[in-house]
Order: structure tokens, then sequence, then C-alpha cells
């Protein structure tokens, strides 16, 4: 069986620490828009306003979630140092 390989990004040393600082900061961003989503109760997509009882305001808030879950794993365990 084919073990599951997560995405991984190999940097050089002195690029690892700057990576992981922009990708955790990018994270925040996403993390950011789904906590006011929830506080405000509605989202806007492309102009048209979802409110927390239709569907698409759920569907929205994954979207964010997964990109923030893709991000904040790019800062924290998804780069590691090249080894030469």
């Amino acid at each position: 069986m084919k073990k599951d390989i997560l995405i991984r990004i190999y940097l050089d040393r002195k690029y690892l620490l700057t990576f992981r600082i922009l990708m955790i900061s990018v994270s925040a961003y996403f993390l950011w828009e789904v906590f006011i989503a929830l506080q405000q109760g509605h989202t806007m997509v492309k102009g048209s306003e979802s409110t927390s009882n239709q569907p698409s305001f759920y569907i929205h808030l994954l979207k964010y979630i997964f990109v923030f879950l893709l991000f904040f794993w790019l800062g924290t365990g998804g780069a590691k140092e090249k080894s030469n």
C-alpha cells in the first residue's frame, strides 16, 4: 500500500523562517474572515449576500477554512529544510 503524502515544500535554511512566517500570516487572514462571518451571521460573495440560514453561507465558510488549513499547514509542518 502506498504511503499517503501531504504537501511538503523543501527550502534552503535561509528562506525557511521567512516562508513560515509568511504562510502563517496569510492563514491568519482567512481565519479572520471566518471569524467575522460567524460573528456577523452573513457573508458577501460576488455581490450577493448569504445569511447563516442559507447553504451557500456554510459552503463559503468551508472554502475559507480549507484555505486557512492549507496555509497553516505550510507554515507549520509542510515546510522543511532542503537536504543537500
